[in-house]
């Protein structure tokens, strides 16, 4: 029995151990899963504050010790482990202005048992660098409401408290302006003029910090300025004023008539400003200016100049807005003061209605429906130089000195304001007594009753001649440009035609077209404007040269040939009935008129067909009447456009001149030109349908048959010379241009690399050595006046001693001083002569020794057809 019992404890006791040992192993597996978990918890917490940039801690408040992350320590300057673990280690890099403060908020969140701490103040790096930190902490009490524990985590913000110190700094300033604007612009209107400049003046030198300030008014011609004061901030006084003459300071008077804002750091090299360096800016110790234009409408009447002494001054783009600001407040107070000296003028004057319009030029009128009675004013008469005209047949003269199609007009409108109530605006042409022509503008308005019937017309007629003069003078002045335009675009087509007769790789072919096309093309368009200004100012001379009638048709018929072929149309030429005798007239004005319709004409069909031809409708012993036609299946024009189609800048609806384009002077210059020549043009059509337009023009017989064969000079430059392993930088946005001169110096045996700007041009320089740059004057990004100071101030002796020569279309004797005077070695002006440019060209070559010049050749000319074809 002790035996059995003994066993069955024995048994009891080993299920025990093994039930024990089963416990413990499965407790071990468990625990493991948690250590790897924490493991895996900590290394993520760990990542994650390295990516907040955030230092960690630990304040073990009871024991006194402060547990700090490497983060933490790496922010400060310490190495891992480095920092010694007290919070002493913390006080020591707090600010002494703010360690105050820290250690009792600190203090007081522990007194109030406040569970979180927030606070951002500022603390020093171990060098000495100051940072400010946002610190953030969680506090842990125990059950008795003691802190045990503190932690939490510092952020560096020193980054975003300097940004917010930039933006303080900045919204201060604007705070400053607008309270001086304001300031400004409630000075009294009844303030005496000159002192409300006078204190504007002060308070923009004030709010400015700007040494001398002074508000310039420029006379009607634009030859000189002159102020009557300039206020000194230094000594608060208003020194006497003086005056300025354009002869005296071109370039500033340049720039101010550009309504240019002039924003001169260095004033002593600012192109607008440097012409003043040595008679104002140095002997006052200017240094920096900003000066902005004072307008009244779109003219510039003055400009109010503010001048910095002392070091150079970058003007900040609020303290320029704020300049501007100050010029349209003065540009109101200016136009203001004007209003108010002309309503003066006419208080004290006592100017009666009359006179009052006599001085605007503006008449007023009066009809009776009822009566038929005409009331004019005294400026009427004087408009329509009728003085004392009996008023009975005052209506019936009136009518006889507006132009016919303006009148036939003006009954229209004034049926439409009798039976509608619509006042009407219209600009109609009289006939003055020596026959000019005056241009008036005229406003008509309906008179009605108490019952809102129309029982008469009202209305104001303003002579606006010098208007229209002034219209005119721009079409002068747009005549001027676009001949100086046509100067270089005739250079390049004259240099295409050259390379045609060479012998040329299919390539070549196909940059001489592309530049011939694009050439042509501009062409026409300058020509279309030229034109147009030539017509409008009456400039426009025709020449007679003898020419080949079908000959002429078939060289004009052969420009659209590709172009009618690219569209896939049917393009035909039809002559008329052969001549035994060359014709006289303007061969250009023809070929011009020919080339606008038949422009048009493949143009505005995208399938069907184009016809061109003349017939001969009548011939005499001395002259061949003919009639051009031009015949398509095109878009067609709607029967309501068709009497507008030949007025300026009229293409039809917006949506033909978005699709197709086009300066809309075709057609109006052609009919100008056909009427010039005494024929007529018209046009027949249907929208959707198309087009025929007729030329009808007479022509003399030329004394020569028709086998006239016309002699032309040889033009062709042939050059047997070459200069073998030279490298030039040719610098020139214009890429037909660049084409001409890297294929021309290839036929020279000179490597060259291309630039479309000039700072394309600086990066090729620090990549290459070049014997010489070819510099074009006006290019995008930076010009090659910019990129010549660059090269001349790089420090650089390589880039310093390159020579570089100006090459440009202003050829004007005082530009290319200035071009040689600011650091170009030579110049030559567009279009070149290849003579020339060699001559020029050889005065800089140096011949090698050995180089791979077929190769240089090679790479240039791959280099341009890569630019040329993108």
């Amino acid at each position: 029995m002790k035996f059995a019992i003994l066993f069955f404890v024995c048994l009891f006791f080993l299920i025990l151990t093994a039930s024990l040992l089963l416990y413990l192993t499965a407790n071990n597996k468990r625990r493991r899963r948690l250590e790897r978990a924490l493991e895996a918890s900590q290394e993520r917490w760990r990542l994650a504050l390295e990516a907040s940039q955030e230092g960690v801690w630990d304040w073990d408040i009871e024991k006194g010790e402060v547990y700090y992350s490497p983060h933490w320590e790496e922010m400060f300057g310490f190495q891992p482990g480095e920092a010694p673990k007290t919070q002493e280690t913390f006080t020591a890099l707090v600010h002494p202005e703010d360690l105050d403060e820290v250690i009792e908020d600190i203090e007081q969140c522990l007194r109030t048992r406040t569970p979180s701490y927030r606070k951002e103040f500022r603390m020093l790096h171990r060098d000495g660098t100051l940072m400010w930190t946002l610190r953030n902490a969680s506090i842990v009490y125990n059950k008795d409401g003691k802190p045990i524990r503190m932690v939490g985590t510092t952020l560096d913000i020193t980054e975003r408290k300097k940004a917010e110190a930039v933006e303080f700094l900045r919204n201060a300033e604007i705070l400053k302006h607008q309270q001086a604007l304001l300031q400004m612009s409630s000075l009294s209107l009844n303030t005496d003029f000159d002192e409300k400049l006078k204190t504007i003046t002060r308070q923009a030198a004030e709010t400015l910090s700007c040494e001398r300030v002074s508000i310039w008014k420029i006379d009607e011609n634009q030859t000189f300025i002159t102020t009557d004061y300039i206020y000194k901030l230094s000594t608060d006084e208003y020194l006497p004023g003086m005056t300025l003459f354009e002869k005296d300071y071109p370039e500033y008077f340049s720039y101010l008539k550009q309504n240019a804002h002039i924003v001169a750091i260095d004033a002593h090299t600012h192109p607008a400003t440097a012409e003043f360096s040595n008679d104002y800016l140095a002997p006052l110790g200017i240094s920096s200016m900003l000066d902005i234009p004072l307008q009244e409408g779109a003219q510039i009447v003055g400009v109010i100049c503010h001048e910095h002494v002392g070091v150079l001054r970058n003007w900040t783009e609020s303290e320029q807005g704020f300049a501007r600001s100050v010029s349209n407040i003065i540009s109101l107070a200016l136009e203001s003061e004007k209003r108010r000296k002309a309503e003066e003028k006419l208080i004290k004057s006592q100017i009666n209605f009359e006179e009052a319009q006599a001085i605007a030029h503006v008449g007023s009128w009066d009809f009776d429906l009822a009566t038929g009675t005409l009331v004019w004013s005294k400026e009427m008469f004087r408009l329509f130089e009728m003085e004392n005209h009996p008023p009975e047949t005052l209506y019936e003269t009136f009518r006889s000195k507006i132009h016919a199609e303006d009148l036939a007009k003006l009954d229209v409108l004034i049926d439409r304001t009798i039976e509608k109530g619509e006042s009407y605006l219209i600009e109609e042409r009289i006939t003055c007594n020596d026959g000019s022509i005056r241009y008036l503008s005229c406003i008509g308005e309906p008179v009605k009753d108490d019952t809102g019937k129309i029982i008469g017309l009202r209305g104001t007629s303003q002579n606006v001649t010098p208007h229209k003069q002034a219209a005119l003078a721009k079409s002068e002045f747009l005549s001027v440009m676009s001949h100086e335009i046509r100067t270089p675009i005739n250079g390049v087509i004259g240099i295409a035609n050259l390379l045609m007769e060479e012998n040329l790789t299919g390539a070549q072919k196909e940059y001489v077209k592309t530049l011939n096309y694009s050439a042509q093309h501009l062409s026409m368009i300058v020509s279309d404007i030229l034109d147009f200004s030539k017509i409008e100012s009456g400039n426009l001379n025709f020449e007679k040269t003898d020419f080949n009638l079908e000959e002429l048709c078939q060289n004009v018929f052969k420009l659209y040939e590709n172009r009618a072929t690219e569209k896939n149309i049917e393009y035909c030429f039809t002559p008329g009935a052969a001549l035994k005798w060359n014709l006289q007239g303007d061969v250009l004005r023809l070929n011009q008129v020919l080339n606008n319709l038949i422009s048009n004409a493949v143009k505005f069909t995208e399938s069907g067909r184009v016809d061109f031809g003349y017939i001969v409708k009548e011939e005499t012993l001395k002259s061949a009447s003919l009639l051009f036609y031009v015949k398509d299946t095109g878009i067609g024009i709607h029967e309501l456009e068709q009497e507008k189609i030949f007025e300026t800048f009229y293409q039809g609806h917006d949506g033909i001149s978005r699709k197709y384009g086009g300066t809309g002077l075709g057609l109006a210059i052609s009919k100008k030109l056909v009427e010039l020549m005494g024929g007529k043009i018209y046009v027949e059509s249907n929208a959707g349908v198309g087009s025929v337009f007729r030329v009808e023009l007479t022509f003399e017989k030329s004394s020569l048959g028709t086998d006239l064969i016309v002699e032309r000079e040889d033009s062709v430059v042939e050059l047997e010379e070459t200069l073998p392993g030279m490298n030039i930088l040719i610098a020139e946005d214009h890429h037909i241009n660049a084409m001409v001169l890297i294929n021309l110096l290839a036929k020279w045996k000179i490597k060259s690399k291309l630039a479309s700007n000039g700072q394309e041009a600086l990066d090729l320089i620090a990549q290459d050595t070049f014997d010489l740059v070819l510099m074009d004057i006006w290019m995008p990004v930076m010009d090659g006046q910019q990129a010549l100071k660059c090269i001349r101030n790089s420090g650089n002796k390589t880039w310093q001693n390159i020579p570089v020569i100006a090459f440009t279309a202003d050829a004007s004797v005082e530009s290319i001083r200035g071009f040689l005077e600011n650091g170009f070695d030579d110049c030559i002006t567009k279009p070149f002569n290849p003579r020339n440019l060699f001559n020029l060209l050889k005065q800089y070559y140096t011949p090698p020794t050995e180089t791979a010049l077929k190769e240089g050749i090679k790479e240039s000319l791959n280099r341009y057809s890569t630019v040329s074809t993108t």
